[in-house]
């Protein structure tokens, strides 16, 4: 199983902190990279790579307009909840980590990504995932 993407968020998450002018974070966005970097090398390895994977995909549905309100946050997170069996504490990690996409990955990454996250999740992960995308895209306005 690949661990390419999740080692490659940790890296750039701490390079975004660290060059943070470079990257222009609002101290908003770099205390949420903080919080980002604490909670998932505090999980287990599995689970870690599974809710990264999930968050960076989950962006690029809720980004479709080119912009992820507070509100939308508020929804992803309530849709992960009823949909994608995460609790509360889970669902807000990867709405936070989708919310910060933008400072760490671009389009070029989906491949990788997603290529991971049909390695590392199983088919019931990959059901639930689907949910989750097609109620988030349906959210928006």
């Amino acid at each position: 199983m690949p661990k390419d993407f999740f080692n490659q968020l940790l890296v750039r998450i701490k390079n975004s902190i660290k060059d943070s002018d470079n990257v222009k974070a609002t101290a908003t966005e770099l205390d949420s990279l903080n919080h980002i970097l604490d909670e998932l090398t505090h999980l287990p390895s599995e689970q870690a790579h599974y809710l990264a994977a999930f968050a960076f995909i989950l962006y690029r549905v809720a980004n479709a307009d080119g912009h992820i309100s507070d509100e939308e946050v508020k929804s992803i997170e309530g849709t992960l909840k009823q949909w994608g069996e995460l609790d509360d504490v889970q669902a807000c990690l990867v709405a936070e980590i989708a919310k910060t996409q933008h400072l760490t990955w671009n389009a070029t990454d989906n491949y990788l990504v997603t290529a991971e996250f049909n390695q590392i999740s199983t088919d019931h992960q990959k059901e639930v995932f689907m949910d989750c995308l097609f109620a988030v895209a349906a959210s928006h306005d």
